[in-house]
């Protein structure tokens, strides 16, 4: 299995002063990341143990943070909660205001997901989030991002359900990205050709971006 290292750009530093004592080198993996744009750079570096460092070697930084119990997450600009019914739409977004205020109130009236196209090339399709059915699945959490996964089937015709969709959702600090997975065993394009998915977010009246 492949391995993936996550991380967040503000953490990148400069470079290691050669006179600096350091792991041998032949543990310590130098990384330079550039931005061509500023043309700016940074590096951070790999410590590779066997086994496991102890955790004085491990930062306590943690940029999100997952309450498996309200199926909430936090970080230091913002709160997303999910929906108990569909658990792939936010129904919960509350921004950080400052110490001295702490977050906002709930900024999200609804999430919601239309589909369009057309079944079997000439059957007008359409179909939202109460076609859904929905269940959270897994949730990996790391300190820099988390993801969560759902499973999911749309009702398609005669109370026939899809194959499971996968939506994982991605959660950094200030970011969210949701990706889409759907397995079947034909072309979606042969069977619903110019299928459009268009997830929405409706704030309340009067709530603002901070």
């Amino acid at each position: 299995m492949a391995s993936q290292i996550v991380l967040m750009a503000s953490d990148l530093d400069k470079r290691f002063a050669q006179n600096i004592s350091l792991p041998p080198y032949e543990n310590l993996v130098e990384v330079e990341l550039l931005d061509p744009h500023p043309n700016t750079r940074g590096w951070f570096y790999i410590l590779i143990t066997e086994p496991e460092p102890a955790n004085k070697m491990k930062s306590s930084t943690r940029y999100v943070h997952y309450d498996s119990t309200h199926d909430l997450i936090e970080t230091d600009t913002n709160t997303i909660g999910f929906s108990s019914k569909n658990p792939f739409l936010a129904d919960r977004l509350q921004w950080f205001l400052g110490d001295d205020k702490g977050f906002s109130e709930d900024v999200i009236d609804t999430m919601k997901i239309r589909h369009e196209g057309k079944l079997f090339h000439f059957l007008p399709f359409e179909r939202t989030h109460g076609d859904y059915s929905s269940k959270l699945v897994a949730v990996k959490e790391g300190p820099v991002r988390i993801i969560r996964r759902t499973a999911n089937k749309i009702r398609i015709v005669l109370g026939v359900g899809s194959p499971a969709v996968y939506i994982d959702q991605i959660i950094y600090r200030n970011t969210f990205v949701m990706d889409i997975i759907v397995d079947v065993p034909f072309r979606i394009g042969a069977v619903f050709p110019d299928l459009t998915a268009v997830p929405t977010i409706e704030a309340w009246s009067g709530q603002t971006h901070p």
